[in-house]
Order: C-alpha cells, then sequence, then structure tokens
C-alpha cells in the first residue's frame, strides 16, 4: 500500500527496503523509526517434539510458507548455525494451517511470528508450557523489525510532520507500557471480534520478546548500531537476490528522532 502512494507513513519492515529502493530507484523509501528491536520471526514447535536448538530441526518436518518472509530468512539462520536443509523435511502450506499441522503433530515444527503462533496455538487448548518457539534474534539473525517509513521525498518536505509523527509514537508506547490493559481495550474498540485475554497475553509477549529489550531498555527506543543494521540488512538483502550491500544511511535516518533520553522507554 504504501507504494502505492496510499499513505504518508506506514509501518514497515526496513529489512526490505533495500530491495525496494534498487527496484525502484525513482521512489525510494527510508526508516525513521524502528518500533521493534528484535524481530518476532521465529521457529515455532511443541516441546515434545525434542526441539531444542535450531540444529535440532535436522531429521524433523517443518511447515512452511514460500512467500513468507521468514522462509528465506529461515535458510540465513540455517547458515549460521551450520544446519543442512538437505535434512529437513519441508512442507509448504498456506499460513492459516501452519500452526494448526503443529497442533495436530503432523509436522514438528513451523515458521512464523511467535505474538502469533504461540498465542494460537495456546488458544487451541494447548497449555503454553508446552509450546517452545526459537526467536531468530536469539539464534544468530539479529534482526530489527517494524518501523516507521516514508517516501524520502516526503521527509524532505515534510520535516515536521515527520518528526512529530515519531514523538507521538514514542509517547504512544510510553502510554502504553503504563496502562497495557488499557491499551488492549483500545484495539477491541476497533475489532469486537478479538479476545481481551487473549491479547493481553499477545501485547505482553510483544513487549517481552520484540519491544522491550534489554538494548532498549539501555539506550531507548531506535538507538540503532551501525554494525548490527548493516549486517541484518545484508543477510536479508543476499536472502532475497538483492545484489547490493546496504549502508545504514541508504534505508534508515535517525534525524528526525526525539533525544535519546526521551527515547527510554524503561
Amino acid at each position: 500500500m504504501r507504494a502505492a502512494h496510499v499513505l504518508d507513513i506506514a509501518l514497515v519492515d526496513p529489512n526490505l527496503l533495500a530491495k525496494f529502493n534498487q527496484e525502484n530507484p525513482n521512489n525510494q523509501m527510508t526508516a525513521v523509526f524502528i518500533v521493534y528491536d528484535a524481530a518476532p520471526s521465529s521457529v515455532i514447535f511443541l516441546k515434545s517434539s525434542g526441539i531444542k536448538t535450531i540444529k535440532d530441526l535436522e531429521g524433523k518436518k517443518l511447515a512452511i510458507s514460500e512467500g513468507d518472509a521468514t522462509w528465506p530468512l529461515f535458510q540465513v539462520l540455517c547458515k549460521i548455525n551450520n544446519v543442512d536443509l538437505n535434512k529437513i523435511d519441508i512442507t509448504n502450506v498456506s499460513g492459516q494451517l501452519r500452526d494448526s499441522m503443529v497442533i495436530q503433530k503432523r509436522v514438528d515444527a513451523s515458521l512464523g511470528f511467535f505474538v502469533t503462533a504461540v498465542i494460537n496455538i495456546a488458544a487451541a487448548g494447548v497449555p503454553r508450557e508446552d509450546i517452545g518457539y526459537l526467536q531468530y534474534n536469539k539464534n544468530g539473525l539479529a534482526l530489527y523489525s517494524l518501523s516507521l517509513v516514508c517516501k524520502k521525498s516526503y521527509c524532505t518536505a515534510n520535516p515536521q510532520a515527520v518528526a512529530g509523527f515519531v514523538r507521538a509514537t514514542v509517547k504512544g508506547t510510553k502510554a502504553m507500557l503504563a496502562d497495557r490493559k488499557g491499551a488492549v481495550a483500545s484495539i477491541l474498540k476497533r475489532d469486537n471480534l478479538l479476545k481481551e485475554n487473549v491479547e493481553i497475553d499477545r501485547n505482553e509477549l510483544m513487549i517481552e520478546g520484540s519491544l522491550l529489550t534489554p538494548w532498549v531498555k539501555e539506550n531507548g527506543m531506535s538507538t540503532i548500531d551501525r554494525a548490527r543494521f548493516e549486517t541484518t540488512t545484508g543477510q536479508v538483502a543476499e536472502a532475497f537476490g538483492v545484489n547490493v550491500k546496504p549502508k545504514m544511511e541508504d534505508i534508515y535516518t535517525d534525524r528526525f528522532l526525539p533525544p535519546q533520553s526521551e527515547r527510554k522507554i524503561a
């Protein structure tokens, strides 16, 4: 949608911008604020499968969706962890079926976002303590995740609007952390099909695993480590067949950020 000029600012995976910008040289975008310090991409499984490490997937059945970004990134993860993909029995299914296949033990594990899959599997009646997941970020692929993104030309023409939106995002995040139940209640007003207890659990998982990481606690939101950023965006570019080694300034700018002290949320 962002590429179709529907929105001025959107929440987008910054790791995909190198590919987009290479394919759209006259319509390039930039990330202006990293919301999630750690991507929720994960391998999800039942602990009864015996899986404890990425290497343990050798000899196991894995459900993937080829059109989902977790799949090419998983191939990068396998290289990092010296895992032989040829020793994993891959089953390509729709994203809607991955969780049910794990529950039914038709596969040993699946790929997805832990904030979605763990909650879905638990909602189906599986005790939370029986569900395991290996987050890519904690197993060698330290991806940043969703970011505020807009066209570079929009940033140039509307610097105050972009900076104001970033400040509002920080303020909103602080408000959510201060009243987590109230934050979920605001979502329920917009979608009455959601269940309060499920969304509270999902929000807590997101906060713990993606938002309020040790790095963010110490340095504040969107305090980006150049080496980490360029390494991971380079790994993603390679996974998607992009012949470019991204530099941070090509796809991320910190010039719209409020002072670091204001971005401390813990």
